[in-house]
């Protein structure tokens, strides 16, 4: 069920991503560090409203153990009030917003781009019921549908000298896109759902809500008050650099890991036995490891040469935090089948409390190492602070499924000592050939070199790990449990 469910949302996601991220590139690469800026402050607002609505409706839907009709009005009816009280409230301190937290930007800029808040709302209610019902297939396609369309007009817009405005087009056109074609496809599950009858467990609907609405909070201030910091200390330019660094930098959780969440979540709350719940969990986050922790090594080595290359020298300042941020963002991808897994089974009010600790660590490292290293002291505190929150879900958190952390670490070992071996080996190889070759040809060898060996010692030392990848690729391509 599991690859089944990852080759309907790989599948989808992989359109999408690459239209999405792609149309990100070029829009770098066309726009000025400042556009980016310019709308930084807008996206966490819109991203705000968006995971708060999204988490606290869609985990209720997606547990419960009866979804009624009035279950969905009463979701569609709050995160639309939100939406358009959140539009309204942003357009009216628009001024002060920019004045104090984005000097540079156009304020007008932030007034159309929240409406996407709005707009967005009438989409949480239909996805939430295809994730309960394991519709991949149809959520895959939505998400992909929009996000192309989206990519393909922002990309339309720069090329016909709309400058920042590129930037408003594409949010707007994905937040529109999204729920029209999820209301079109999730109606006939919706309905089948309501003549279902209730499951067998699963959280009271409004308990289940409100922990929901608190985890989703909470990673919202952890993982965008830092565009605030920056945005108030550094100003618009510097806020664009670090936008597009973290946006960058955090594809591994929000683009890969966030997209097997959608999955192990819904799976685990219809999974009785935690047995079954922990070895899925362990077996996803070593595929994971596998996955993410060999692109690192060749990530921090490439970045200093291609991110300049590819979007223009004035964007070299991102560097040093893409690459602190790339590794923070492979490391919190890391956790995401453990805390979906935790959602799953009901341990949601642990991890919020978790989530909240923190968040509120998060805003008080981020205002300290601002003011002392600008954009790389916002890269380091999510750094520092990752460290304590992996250790309390890998020593915590693995007792709520009936295990350990020792059982988790020896998980990851097979994979971490290797990845360990392939970046020292990569590093070597870059001192060596710096002294000979131009900074392109030495950064490509010595990350070419380091997949290579790590691949083979893989195949060649790890027989199982190497069984269970086999097994899960066969799976994904065919589509079978």
């Amino acid at each position: 069920m599991l690859a089944r469910g990852f080759s309907w949302i790989w599948s989808g996601s992989i359109v999408g991503q690459a239209a999405w991220f792609g149309s990100l590139l070029i829009l770098g690469a066309l726009l000025p560090p400042k556009a980016f800026g310019s709308v930084a402050i807008g996206m966490v607002i819109a991203n705000a409203a968006a995971l708060v609505q999204d988490a606290g409706s869609r985990g209720a839907i997606v547990v419960s153990r009866q979804l009624r009709a009035a279950d969905i009005v009463r979701a569609v009816a709050i995160n639309l009030s939100v939406g358009l009280a959140v539009a309204v409230g942003a357009g009216i301190a628009a001024s002060a917003i920019v004045r104090n937290f984005d000097a540079g930007a156009d304020v007008t800029v932030l007034r159309v781009l929240v409406l996407s808040v709005a707009v967005r709302a009438l989409a949480i209610a239909p996805m939430a019921v295809l994730q309960r019902t394991l519709r991949f297939k149809l959520q895959a396609s939505v998400l992909a549908s929009s996000m192309f369309i989206a990519a393909l007009a922002s990309i339309g817009a720069a090329a016909l000298g709309a400058g920042v405005w590129a930037l408003v087009v594409r949010q707007l056109a994905a937040a529109a896109l999204l729920p029209l074609l999820a209301w079109i496809v999730a109606v006939k599950p919706m309905r089948a759902e309501f003549a279902a009858a209730p499951r067998s467990r699963g959280p009271i609907r409004r308990k289940g809500a409100f922990w929901f609405f608190l985890l989703a909070a909470t990673d919202l201030v952890a993982l965008s008050v830092d565009s605030v910091v920056v945005g108030h200390s550094q100003g618009a330019a510097q806020l664009g650099l670090y936008s597009l660094a973290f946006t960058l930098a955090f594809a591994p959780l929000t683009n890969f890991a966030w997209q097997i969440g959608k999955v192990i979540f819904p799976a685990a709350a219809q999974t009785p036995e935690l047995d079954v719940i922990a070895r899925r969990m362990f077996k996803t986050t070593r595929l994971t490891a596998i996955a993410l922790l060999p692109l690192l090594p060749p990530t921090l080595v490439l970045a200093p040469v291609v991110l300049p290359g590819v979007l223009g020298p004035e964007w070299k300042a991102m560097v040093v935090p893409f690459q602190i941020l790339v590794a923070v963002g492979i490391g919190h991808a890391l956790l995401v089948a453990l805390g979906d897994s935790l959602s799953g089974v009901g341990a949601i009010s642990w991890r919020a409390r978790l989530h909240v600790a923190w968040s509120l660590a998060t805003i008080v490292m981020l205002i300290v190492l601002v003011r002392l290293y600008g954009i790389t002291g916002a890269a380091l505190a999510h750094l520092i602070l990752f460290i304590p929150f992996a250790t309390a879900y890998v020593v915590w958190g693995t007792r709520r499924l009936a295990t350990d952390g020792r059982v988790f670490v020896s998980a990851l070992q097979t994979v971490v000592v290797p990845v360990a071996c392939q970046a020292v080996l990569t590093v070597a190889v870059l001192v060596l050939l710096e002294q000979v070759t131009t900074p392109l040809l030495a950064a490509s060898a010595s990350a070419l070199t380091g997949l290579l060996v790590v691949i083979a010692f893989f195949g060649r030392f790890t027989p199982v790990l190497a069984g269970e990848c086999r097994a899960f690729v066969a799976a994904f391509a065919g589509r079978r449990s």
